[in-house]
């Protein structure tokens, strides 16, 4: 069998893969635990794509390993530990709550109605308690569960609109993790591991974009696209509404929207069937203590003022992105990505790029505007930024010699697992 398709391997490669197999002996043999195993099991990844990329066994190999890997680190000891105050311990209590009275329409927070947020989230949470038991693993297993889509469905759009190389790369960068204690404000799979809504609400808005780039070929997906646009509303109420927003304003871009408009048409129907019974429910037993709390504070109040002192400036989103992303300064490389993007997409295979930046664009825009700034609100344009990054080194450097770079530094200077706080 031939190592490679075209023929011998040069002299670089042969250095490279030496360097990579030092750095492997020296993991094996350090003394060591999980951690060490991993980063070997990364070197590996590594050195298949730096010279067995072509070879089919070998991309099934390093996907089947990246997805499992994701899958390790975001459930790791996911039940050990304290509930984080406020939001995490909050969102726990409405659950149960709701698993222990049985009433499923109005949330309550001791005992007393929780407007801040949709039910989706909380029905979900409820039903893991009443299978498992109440506990901390039950309070976050939702999000580690949605945590996980997101990386496999990340790899998935990376492969449809780059290649397989950059639908790795991208899970890979969603991987770096800071093991600080309030890490899940800004980094990916530490969000993913608190019982929060951002990864659910994550998992909705990259699966409409996977629906409207799908739809290219099959118009007729663009219906589906109300479903998870009404899901992602009934999990974060008007941000869910990115999920029908940024494939609209694609299609629209692109010119697609006018031929397939009765698509369209009925994928808004079935968002308003998932959102408005629910909320209809709750005007109607509630009337104007719902409308206060759900609209004027939860929406107006965080647009238009600041709530709870978190108000910062205008650029604070850009400084949680440069601690979000970490390998080899991936924090600094997506303003450069996104520069190339939005000028390659004025000649040459332009759909995929308008996606992105639509993606990428319109929620840092507004979250940037609005008074109050959180910092995992921008968790949802994570997958967008390591898509564009991924996509944007494997067309000037190519796919698989960037890949392995990726794997090599996430294996020696930046793969932790998540830490126990």
């Amino acid at each position: 069998m031939e190592i490679l398709n075209k023929g011998k391997i040069d002299t670089a490669q042969w250095v490279i893969a030496g360097g990579m197999l030092v750095f492997a002996v020296v993991f094996v043999f350090y003394p060591g635990h999980t951690e060490r195993l991993i980063r070997v099991g990364l070197l590996g990844i590594a050195l298949l794509a730096f010279f067995y990329s072509s070879k089919p066994l070998a991309k099934w190999t390093i996907s089947i390993s990246v997805l499992s890997l994701s899958f390790f680190a975001v459930f790791y000891l996911l039940g050990e530990g304290s509930l984080h105050d406020w939001d995490e311990a909050i969102y726990a209590q409405v659950a149960k709550e709701i698993a222990v009275s049985d009433n499923w329409l109005t949330l309550t927070w001791a005992g007393h109605p929780f407007w801040h947020k949709p039910p989706l989230y909380f029905w979900l949470t409820a039903v893991v308690y009443k299978m498992v038991g109440i506990n901390e693993f039950a309070a976050r297993s939702c999000s580690a569960a949605f945590g996980f889509g997101v990386v496999a469905l990340t790899f998935w759009l990376g492969l449809r609109l780059f290649s397989w190389a950059a639908g790795v790369m991208a899970a890979l960068l969603l991987l770096s993790i800071d093991q600080s204690i309030y890490c899940h404000w800004y980094n990916f799979l530490c969000q993913a591991r608190v019982g929060m809504l951002e990864t659910m609400l994550t998992f909705w808005l990259i699966l409409s974009l996977i629906l409207v780039w799908e739809a290219n070929e099959r118009p007729r997906l663009i219906a589906f696209i109300g479903i998870t646009a009404g899901l992602a509303v009934m999990t974060k109420a008007w941000i869910g509404f990115f999920a029908l927003a940024i494939p609209l304003l694609y299609a629209l871009i692109t010119g697609q929207f006018h031929a397939r408009r009765k698509c369209w048409s009925l994928a808004i129907l079935l968002a308003g069937v998932i959102i408005l019974p629910w909320h209809l429910w709750q005007i109607w037993i509630h009337g104007k203590s719902f409308l206060h709390d759900y609209f004027v504070v939860n929406l107006f109040g965080r647009l238009a003022g600041v709530l709870e002192e978190n108000q910062h400036g205008p650029l604070f989103y850009f400084d949680i992105l440069r601690d979000g992303f970490s390998i080899v300064g991936s924090g600094y490389l997506w303003p450069a990505a996104y520069l190339w993007a939005a000028w390659t997409a004025r000649t040459r295979e332009y759909r995929q790029k308008v996606l992105l930046l639509s993606w990428i664009t319109i929620p840092l825009l507004l979250f940037s505007l609005a008074q109050t700034k959180l910092p995992w609100y921008i968790i949802l344009i994570y997958p967008g930024i390591a898509l564009l990054i991924s996509g944007a080194l494997s067309e000037l450097l190519g796919g698989p010699r960037t890949l392995a770079a990726c794997a090599f530094a996430l294996a020696v200077f930046y793969f932790r697992l998540p830490a126990i706080v």
